[in-house]
């Protein structure tokens, strides 16, 4: 089975973060760069833009996160982590990253950027 298929059938052919079942794609979380499921989230092209760049437009989008945040799926929970840091000014961005929970290593997977170096011994 192929990832998108196993994104889809973990995340019920729904975006990881909004629900929706429109124009869904694999999304790498880096800087992981295994190609398995738990580096991986399936989202929706509205919530890829709105990632790629978090406008003031797209905040009512992101009250999906509410639910999101509590994704059994540490990859899940990391995207969610990163937009709503990027939402920060926002007070209620900031209630809900305030109740997210992390181990040392999923807070350093949420808080590194790309082609940064972490300890991946988690996704070995």
């Amino acid at each position: 089975m192929d990832l998108l298929s196993i994104l889809k059938q973990r995340a019920d052919g729904l975006c990881e973060l909004c629900g929706s079942s429109e124009e869904l794609e694999v999304y790498q979380v880096e800087p992981v760069e295994k190609a398995v499921s738990e580096c991986q989230i399936l989202a929706c092209k509205k919530c890829l833009s709105f990632m790629a760049n978090p406008v003031k437009e797209s905040e009512n989008h992101w009250r999906c996160l509410s639910e999101s945040m509590w994704s059994e799926y540490t990859s899940v929970q990391v995207v969610v982590w990163r937009v709503l840091e990027q939402l920060k000014p926002l007070d209620w961005a900031i209630e809900l990253q305030s109740q997210m929970v992390f181990d040392d290593v999923t807070l350093d997977w949420a808080s590194s950027k790309p082609g940064e170096a972490i300890d991946d011994e988690p996704f070995r």
